[in-house]
This record gives structure tokens, sequence and C-alpha cells, in this order.
């Protein structure tokens, strides 16, 4: 079974929700942790999880690209980027090894990435830091394949070798942009 997490506000440049697999969303009470990656200072997806949860879920939203203030004390927002730990011009990326230890986190329930084309750059490390860090049980990416890339993002077929991608459900995007959505877990081979 499938829900959609979030109605995101298409027309005016949004992307629309996530999709999650409900059956794999089944966070235990008072323990609820999910990341949600990029946000452009809409919480839609946040909301949706917190009314989802009935509010019994602590979400941490990572975006360097502004600063916004959460909606609910339930949403914790670090302006960080997911990438190497370093600084690039004024902003701050931290390796998900890195922003696991640093929080505290043990578990994540949902990881939600929706970083416009940078997620070439950030899954790599990701996976390379799975073993030091925290998997997910669920992971819902936006990919997106259009041309050109963003500088510095890889090309959109150069994923690592030891990655199995496994696709749980397609969205097709209800944009007429280039990309397609698919919310994908991500299994690494060890």
């Amino acid at each position: 079974m499938f829900r959609k997490l979030g109605a995101g506000n298409v027309a005016n440049g949004g992307d629309g929700g996530k999709w999650s697999c409900t059956e794999f969303f089944q966070p235990a009470p008072r323990s609820c942790v999910v990341v949600s990656l990029g946000s452009r200072g809409e919480f839609d997806f946040e909301n949706s999880i917190l009314e989802y949860t009935n509010n019994d879920c602590t979400i941490y939203t990572f975006d360097c690209t502004g600063t916004w203030i959460s909606p609910n004390p339930n949403i914790k927002l670090y302006s960080w980027c997911l990438g190497n730990d370093e600084i690039i011009e004024g902003r701050i990326y931290k390796t998900w090894h890195s922003i696991t230890k640093e929080l505290g986190l043990t578990h994540v329930d949902y990881f939600k990435i929706d970083i416009e084309g940078y997620e070439w750059v950030a899954m790599p490390t990701v996976l390379e830091n799975w073993e030091l860090g925290v998997l997910p049980k669920q992971i819902a990416i936006e990919i997106h394949l259009w041309s050109p890339q963003p500088e510095g993002v890889a090309e959109p077929y150069q994923i690592p070798l030891t990655t199995t991608v496994l696709i749980s459900c397609i969205q097709r995007s209800i944009c007429s942009e280039s990309f397609t959505k698919l919310d994908i877990m991500w299994r690494y081979r060890v």
C-alpha cells in the first residue's frame, strides 16, 4: 500500500508529494525519526508526516540554500547540505555519518531527498558511509535526469557499482518537465 506524503504546490513550481510504502513506514510510538533533505522553505512533506503520525515524529530538515523558520517544534531545521565535510561558498556540507553522529540519530524511519539534481553529488557520500552511520528504513528520492546537469553534478548513470537500486514505485510527474520521479529504496551491498 502506498500513501502520498505532502501535496506540494505544483501550480507554483513545486514538485508535488512523495510516496511512501506504508507497510514499511510504521514508526514506533515516541521514536519516529524522519530526515528531509531539501525544502526551499516548503513544509508540505514535513507537515504531512506529522499528520500521518499524529504529531508523534521528529523531522530533521536540511537545506543549505536559505534560512527559514520551522512551522512546528517537531521540525528541526539545519542549514546544512549532504556531501563531504566541508564548507563551499559559505554553505556547510556534512556526510551522512557526520549528521547522524552529531544529532545522535540511532535510526531513521524515512529519508526524503529532493535536492534538484544534486542527489548525484550527495548519494555517493551517503552510500560510502552507510556502514559508519544509520541505514534508513525507507528512502524516497527524486531523481533528476535533465541536461545539462548543474555544475559539479556527476553524470546520472555513474552510480557506484556497489549499489543496488530497488524500485518500489514509479510516480510520473504531472509536470511536462524532463524528469521522472522515482521513489526508490537503495540497498548497500557490503
